[in-house]
């Protein structure tokens, strides 16, 4: 941080690959805020209009908190066809389905101890949010095919640009 409260000078936040700088007193109140977030291992929702700077912010927390030296991954979860989210985002084995020809883990397990971004968590269908809500609130969850109960140990963050409490 370079700017001293109460000056008019830039803001400056800096992950390793990311450099958000501000003038306006209320981003700079969203950069203290996520300064803060990064240190602390929760799941965020991040809500905002598209091309706003969602991913970019949710680098930024990645590279400020202490999961920084490992994987951040990303998931566009609408632009993967219904049938198969499932398998991306928790894998499957071989078998599971007609085409399914080898195991493959998926974006869940491929985090590690990381971070995991799901933009466009809007897109998902209600049985998918069931599955979600299942990770977030035990950090349990099955490849497709699979009884064999897997632990999700990354960081999660969800994006949307709608606002999810109007869709409830």
């Amino acid at each position: 941080f370079d700017a001293p409260p109460g000056t008019n000078l830039p803001k400056v936040v800096r992950g390793r690959t990311v450099t958000f700088r501000t003038c306006s007193p209320e981003m700079a109140e969203l950069l203290d805020d996520v300064a803060i977030m990064a240190g602390h291992d929760v799941t965020l929702l991040l809500v905002g209009e598209t091309g706003t700077g969602k991913t970019t912010l949710a680098r930024l927390i990645h590279e400020l908190s202490p999961r920084q030296e490992e994987h951040l991954l990303t998931i566009a979860c609408g632009a993967i066809p219904p049938d198969l989210i499932e398998t991306e985002l928790f894998g499957h084995v071989k078998g599971a389905f007609t085409s399914a020809d080898r195991s493959k883990i998926g974006k869940f397990e491929a985090a590690r101890r990381g971070t995991l971004l799901l933009d466009e968590i809007d897109a998902l269908n209600p049985a998918q949010q069931v599955k979600l809500l299942r990770v977030i609130e035990s950090g349990e969850f099955e490849p497709v095919g699979s009884n064999d109960t897997r632990m999700f140990e990354a960081r999660l963050i969800v994006a949307s640009n709608v606002d999810l409490r109007q869709l409830m």
